[in-house]
């Protein structure tokens, strides 16, 4: 009893002085957004003209595991280097699969991306700052700072409140030019970013958490961040540090050596287009579905969002005829959002077992037992269309799809390619397509993707296998260092 009383006690002198910081809240703004200045380096940070941070990461995305049963976190090492008094920014990045890639953004052409493997490099003139690098700048406390100390006629104080033991100030403000804006947990004492949430309307919360703040050339930073995406880890840092105004301008340049990127198909409008007299390639963006004629009625092969438009464009070009299956290659979320679509059409989802659970999130319902066929053999034929239960690098459990009338396949996230002249690079992801090709015994003329226009040659993908990027880091680049 004597131990409620001191409690309730402590509790009422904690409201009231959340109630006595209620009633200036109008000041607070200025008073905590003061604060943060200070913590973060003071005059020095707000003197800031650039900085490079570089970050040992982990790192995955809900829904594309290599099994669906969970966040699966890969090694990601990334460097960043901000011009803020420009406004433009670089991007380095090596994973486990050799994803690398610079991006450069200059403020009169868009942003240019740098292919250092390649030795090419494009630009996209639609792209801003923001574009690539907002999700980035959301990562990293010092970055959010910046962005308060630019915006803070924007913020307003919200409440007092205890964070993992002490008091921190909340507070709101309009971030990056987007319409999710954050709020802040900052430390009432040392004005450190510890906590960071975005809510997105209709999907999930959003939570950047920051600890173990050290200063480097009087600019603070904090070495530990986790990024959660509802309950579930995505992101955290092994490692990070960071340089204040250490950018040099000719990072904004193309280097020698260094040739435009070939041309690509514009993948800009909706196409259909024939690869045999029974298989067309349908879609745009990087949005694309095969549809396979099996007499009266069609197999769509991949179920990547915004099925009914890709069905609806076949068959405005080439009649009217039922979906009667769609054919999932494996669980991934963006590979399944056109499930509900296909039940829209009548269709029978035909899948892998490690897809059903988040297909059946995906339609919002379980799928019912009429419309559901699992793949459970090694090989499974239906109507011309065969598939073969494979392992990848990409997923655990994955149906490759083979039409031998039309001597095609069709995979998504295997290998994509829009280039007119010639073939991608081959990936370790890539290369597991063409061992399995090969051990499978099949056929192939052509390749189809869910992320392609181009129907690529298989002489052209055998080719370019022939020397694949398997990992290895270019040793001259810092990336690599």
């Amino acid at each position: 009893m004597l131990f409620g009383s001191k409690f309730r006690g402590v509790m009422l002198c904690t409201v009231a002085a959340l109630a006595s910081a209620h009633a200036v809240a109008g000041e607070m703004e200025t008073v905590v957004v003061d604060k943060v200045i200070e913590g973060y380096g003071g005059q020095k940070f707000e003197n800031l003209k650039s900085i490079l941070i570089e970050s040992d990461l982990r790192f995955g995305w809900i829904g594309q595991g290599h099994t669906p049963d969970f966040v699966e976190l890969e090694p990601m090492r990334k460097i960043h280097q901000f011009d803020l008094v420009n406004q433009r920014a670089s991007e380095e990045a090596w994973g486990n699969q050799g994803a690398y890639s610079e991006h450069v953004f200059f403020d009169e052409a868009g942003q240019t991306e740098v292919n250092f493997i390649e030795s090419t490099y494009e630009i996209n003139a639609d792209a801003g700052y923001y574009d690539h690098f907002g999700g980035e700048i959301r990562t990293i406390d010092t970055m959010i700072a910046r962005e308060l100390l630019k915006q803070r006629d924007t913020a307003i104080y919200v409440r007092d409140e205890y964070y993992r033991g002490d008091l921190h100030h909340v507070l709101e403000f309009d971030m990056l030019e987007t319409t999710v804006d954050p709020t802040l947990w900052i430390h009432a004492e040392t004005g450190h970013i510890s906590l960071m949430k975005r809510e997105v309307p209709d999907y999930m919360t959003y939570s950047y958490a920051f600890e173990d703040f050290r200063q480097t050339g009087g600019i603070t930073y904090a070495v530990d961040f986790v990024l959660y995406a509802g309950r579930d880890v995505i992101e955290y840092t092994k490692s990070r540090s960071i340089k204040p105004n250490r950018v040099k301008s000719s990072l904004f340049t193309v280097g020698r050596g260094i040739s435009p990127a070939p041309e690509s198909w514009d993948t800009s409008e909706m196409t259909v287009e024939g690869v045999t007299s029974d298989l067309y390639q349908v879609g745009q963006g990087g949005s694309f579905s095969a549809f396979f004629d099996a007499g009266d009625y069609l197999i769509g092969l991949g179920g990547y969002g915004g099925l009914r438009d890709r069905y609806d464009a076949y068959v405005e070009a080439n009649g009217e005829k039922p979906l009667r299956y769609l054919i999932l290659t494996h669980h991934h979320s963006d590979h399944i959002q056109g499930a509900a679509d296909a039940l829209e059409l009548g269709a029978t989802l035909v899948m892998p077992e490690t897809a059903r659970y988040n297909v059946n999130t995906a339609v919002g319902s379980e799928v019912p037992a009429e419309k559901l066929m699992i793949v459970v053999d090694e090989k499974t034929t239906i109507d011309g269309v065969d598939i073969h239960m494979i392992s990848t690098p990409h997923v655990q459990n994955y149906a490759l799809l083979y039409i031998p009338s039309s001597k095609a396949v069709f995979q998504e996230d295997l290998y994509n390619n829009n280039i007119k002249t010639r073939a991608a690079r081959v990936t370790k992801t890539s290369l597991s397509l063409k061992t399995d090709v090969d051990r499978l015994g099949l056929d192939v003329a052509h390749i189809l993707g869910a992320h392609s226009r181009k129907v690529e040659t298989w002489a052209d993908f055998a080719a370019q296998a022939e020397r694949p990027v398997l990992g290895r880091c270019p040793s001259k680049r810092p990336i690599c260092s």
